[in-house]
């Protein structure tokens, strides 16, 4: 529904900036499974990211956007959203560019550069969490509620599509909505992972995809890299989660990434849910029982 879009969307752009459709170069950057494509615009000395929803996601997304980019103090970079379009679900921002954080956490155990910048992130995202919850982004969500809006699907449906799991399934999710910490209320992505940074070559820090932005624990961003990386990289990584942990403390101490383990236990959970929806290729690295014994590790 959303690539058949995409030529309306060229035209638009087209519009705004008073060239022709042939002028501007399109170069698709993802297309998830719930259809929901994301393709950056260039033209002659400038470039754009046009994402095409399903739903009426996108302005929701700019408004938060909107509201972050107004009380942030980090050096994070948000994407500034430009224009909202009902008709055609796009919304159109400002292009964040620069190297993905995947690469550079493969490099973290020798290259003391990408460690450095993976510092950074961790020192960027904690002063992200330092700043006012903007109005747009809503109420402040529990565990429970991040259990029910990220894990697609729902670990009760999960544990029904997969009975020789199920009883792990409930057993991990019931030990999850137990562990929520004591915490303060802050803006948190909730779909941080490696793949939303991106190092730029000033030395900044731009975080991408910010559609889940709610108010909630600040210890839930940090779980979310943490089980991506360990998913990923497994030991290899363990540089890169330190250095992303050193930087974070390095501006609001130890008290967050004390509290990340149910978090994690949460982020491998909607693994598992993750990988009975989209399949192998799809749906990570690890296959739906591996993602749940980490769950309830984290949770032991």
């Amino acid at each position: 529904m959303t690539v058949a879009c995409l030529d309306e969307t060229i035209a638009l752009v087209a519009d705004l900036r008073r060239v022709s459709p042939e002028e501007i170069a399109v170069e698709p950057l993802s297309h998830s499974a719930d259809d929901r494509l994301v393709a950056r615009l260039a033209g002659a000395g400038w470039s754009m990211v046009a994402k095409l929803y399903p739903d009426d996601l996108g302005r929701r997304c700019a408004a938060v956007m909107s509201g972050l980019r107004a009380v942030s103090q980090s050096p994070l970079e948000l994407p500034e959203p430009f224009l909202w379009c009902d008709r055609l679900r796009v919304l159109l921002m400002s292009d964040v560019a620069g190297t993905s954080y995947r690469s550079l956490a493969v490099e973290a155990g020798d290259n003391p550069s990408a460690r450095e910048a993976l510092r950074r992130a961790g020192a960027a995202l904690a002063r992200l969490h330092a700043c006012a919850v903007p109005t747009e982004a809503g109420s402040a969500r529990t565990m429970a509620d991040h259990a029910r809006e990220l894990i697609r699907p729902c670990p009760t449906v999960l544990a029904d599509r997969r009975p020789d799991l199920a009883a792990r399934v409930l057993d991990v999710h019931a030990a999850v909505l137990a562990a929520e910490p004591p915490h303060e209320v802050v803006p948190v992505h909730r779909d941080l992972h490696l793949g939303q940074l991106v190092s730029q070559p000033d030395g900044g820090v731009g975080v991408l995809d910010w559609d889940l932005c709610a108010p909630g624990d600040a210890a839930l961003d940090l779980g979310n890299l943490l089980a991506y990386i360990d998913s990923r990289l497994g030991s290899a990584g363990r540089s890169a989660a330190d250095a992303l942990l050193a930087g974070y403390a390095d501006v609001a101490g130890p008290a967050v990434p004390s509290r990340t383990a149910p978090y994690e236990a949460l982020a491998y959970l909607r693994m598992a849910a993750k990988r009975v929806r989209l399949g192998p290729v799809a749906g990570g690295p690890l296959d739906a029982r591996e993602a749940l014994r980490r769950a309830a590790n984290r949770c032991a």
